[in-house]
């Protein structure tokens, strides 16, 4: 049987690059193509592990042989449902994420930095009197160039720190995919993400993020209308689309303009610019605390009581009163039941199919477990149309190697993040609010090196190549040792320019201290001493010697040429390094592990004592698209090479290594793209 090509675009891709797409179509698999476009349950007799593996890959992120065994072993219906229906499952042994803290124990950021911290200058200025100190920085009360520098510093340590922290957080969900033994609740997480896009490069809080994807969890396969009461309420969308600016008397209509364009109804199907408008005042007070960003609050002082007109209905219209109209709308099913449909099964769903997929989910009350159950259990989901022409995303196709590698942590290198990032799929912070394009969109030639060049670094990993390794090093030595004692490091380490300046700025510190420990010694040893003049600061007047305020008196900075380079200076040669090293000396690096893979081990477990016996093995094991005969030649005489026989010796030293080459090009090709 001639192989059939798939994905037009992506062939010609393939075809510029120079690699021939032998994508093909395994009728035995596949159903006929009677099935395409019918959402009748497939029945016992219709399920295989080939299907079974087809449900893994696209409900989930793929599966081991033993996971697929496992739900093969059941009827389609009850493998459905223990995916769809997941919520019994026990999830205890993922960790939460562990947020860095400082040296008191207190949480980054918000906990450090509570208002009014770092906004009000006098409070900076006495919590330093206090301690002595603030975000590490030896702070002298007579001083206003050291007094002001504080709101700075504060503000670049929440900015570099939330990214650290991010950082972190991807590492942490890539994990929790990998190793969730509910992984459609993941996956779920996931397609919200990109569905309510929300950027953490605007909301410049790693937390207020993290509430945000705990919400999606939450609501993962429960109800549309929790889910877009959630995203209104939730605190990095009400920043990200600035709905703390909301107020009566100056709506500001980006949220209730995207709630219906992109969140619910899709663009400019059956609302108005009126609509938008009275919805905008409708959500008017939909904000957060200003005490805890983190809580949301309605300012009844801010909201607009005024009668309103959406679809065609007058009356004094709140913002949960908007999500039930928008729910009323014909628009709202058959723009999200097909969408749902789009991100686990195929692009191109039929009008007639759109229609009975936005009936299922309407007849449901927007409950959404029906419609995911309707769909993987339909005999369209298991159709040639349907089998193997989906592109995996980025985080999907990381996400999923480990899985068939039987990868239990996810490696610090290839860093996650980074790789997805390079891939076009950067978690927690999607290109736009209209979330990742998808599909074709996700190859490119660039794109399609990049995932060849994962491949090779699971399989022989290189230092990270966004990352200065030194710098690396010594940032995990600063964070562990506090970044003075140089003793033991190489010549390079200790004579990196970073370490001379954050050692220097060590000592100066301990320098100070040192000073103040032996000047309240001494007022200790003569309580009775006469300190007319440079006493304890603490019986010093908050405001000696201050005559401007640099952080809000701007016509006085204006005024003075002098007072704006002073300013200048400070933010840019003290506030801003001494906030940035302040986050990366609370928050760890990512260890640079790497991935715990043993081939040889996973096929001496299999019993294979041949060279196209392990090909044929890994064709099975980690494609959904079979392979043509030439293609699956090259595999063979990889692995003959590497090996020197057409047998497989396990006494040879370097096998680990031929296997990993093998699975390497296997791994590379246009065929592994595709779930």
């Amino acid at each position: 049987m001639r192989p059939k090509r798939r994905l037009a675009g992506l062939v010609a891709i393939l075809v510029c690059t120079g690699v021939a797409a032998g994508a093909g179509q395994d009728q035995g698999a596949a159903g006929p193509p009677a099935w395409v476009g019918d959402l009748s349950p497939i029945g016992p007799a219709d399920w295989s592990y080939d299907r079974a593996a087809h449900l893994l890959e696209r409900a989930a992120f793929g599966g081991t042989p033993d996971e697929i065994e496992r739900f093969a072993a059941m009827t389609p219906e009850a493998a459905v449902d223990s995916l769809v229906a997941y919520e019994s499952i026990d999830n205890s042994h993922l960790p939460a994420f562990a947020h860095s803290r400082d040296e008191q124990g207190r949480k980054m950021f918000h906990e450090i930095l509570q208002p009014p911290f770092h906004l009000e200058i006098f409070y900076n200025i006495e919590y330093a009197l206090e301690h002595g100190q603030s975000l590490g920085v030896e702070v002298d009360y007579s001083d206003p160039a050291n007094r002001n520098q504080e709101p700075a510093a504060a503000g670049y340590f929440m900015v570099s720190g939330s990214r650290l922290e991010m950082d972190r957080a991807v590492q942490w969900w890539a994990d929790r995919m990998l190793n969730t033994r509910r992984p459609l609740e993941e996956k779920m997480v996931l397609f919200w993400h990109g569905h309510f896009a929300t950027q953490e490069q605007k909301v410049h809080d790693y937390e207020k993020m993290l509430i945000q994807q705990e919400m999606f969890r939450t609501n993962a396969t429960g109800s549309l209308r929790d889910l877009l009461i959630g995203i209104g309420k939730d605190p990095a969308m009400i920043r990200y689309l600035d709905n703390v600016d909301n107020v009566v008397g100056h709506a500001n209509e980006n949220f209730a303009r995207e709630i219906m364009e992109l969140f619910a109804m899709g663009e400019g199907r059956g609302y108005t610019e009126a609509d938008i408008r009275d919805a905008a005042r409708a959500f008017t007070g939909w904000t957060y605390h200003p005490q805890n960003e983190h809580q949301f609050v309605f300012r009844a002082d801010a909201h607009d009581y005024g009668q309103k007109t959406i679809f065609g209905q007058t009356g004094g219209f709140e913002g949960e009163d908007v999500v039930d109209l928008i729910l009323q709308q014909e628009a709202t099913a058959s723009f999200m039941a097909p969408k749902i449909y789009r991100f686990f099964v195929r692009e191109d769903p039929s009008p007639e199919l759109q229609l009975e997929l936005a009936a299922v989910l309407r007849d449901a009350n927007y409950e959404l477990k029906p419609l995911l159950k309707t769909i993987f259990l339909s005999r369209d989901f298991y159709s040639q149309a349907s089998y193997a022409t989906h592109i995996k995303s980025p985080v999907h196709l990381l996400v999923s190697t480990y899985k068939k590698l039987g990868v239990t942590a996810v490696p610090g290198t290839p860093n996650f993040k980074y790789t997805a990032q390079a891939l076009g799929q950067e978690p927690f912070n999607p290109p736009n609010v209209a979330g990742w394009t998808g599909g074709p969109a996700w190859i490119n030639p660039a794109t399609l090196l990049t995932r060849a060049n994962f491949a090779k670094r699971v399989f022989f990993p290189e230092p990270e190549p966004n990352l200065n390794t030194a710098t690396y090093n010594f940032q995990y030595r600063c964070w562990r040792e506090g970044c003075v004692d140089t003793t033991g490091m190489s010549p390079v380490l200790a004579d990196h320019p970073l370490l001379i300046e954050m050692v220097a700025a060590d000592q100066r510190q301990a320098a100070a201290r040192q000073a103040r420990a032996e000047r309240q010694a001494q007022r200790a040893a003569a309580p009775d001493r006469d300190e007319a003049e440079g006493e304890d600061s603490a019986d010093i007047p908050l405001d000696a010697g201050l005559t401007v305020d640099l952080s809000t008196d701007y016509a006085a900075v204006a005024a003075d040429p002098e007072l704006q380079r002073a300013k200048e200076g400070w933010v840019r040669s003290y506030a801003t390094p001494t906030g940035q090293r302040r986050a990366r000396r609370l928050s760890p690096p990512i260890p640079l592990t790497v991935a715990e893979i043993d081939l040889v081990a996973m096929i001496r477990g299999a019993g294979l004592t041949r060279v196209d016996e392990v090909t044929d093995y890994f064709i099975h094991r980690f494609l959904r698209v079979p392979l043509t005969d030439n293609r699956r030649q090259i595999l063979v005489d990889v692995l003959t090479r590497g090996t020197g026989s057409a047998t497989i010796d396990y006494r040879q030293p370097d096998l680990e290594t031929a296997l990993r080459e093998a699975l390497h090009v296997l791994l590379g090709m246009s065929e592994y793209q595709l779930a």
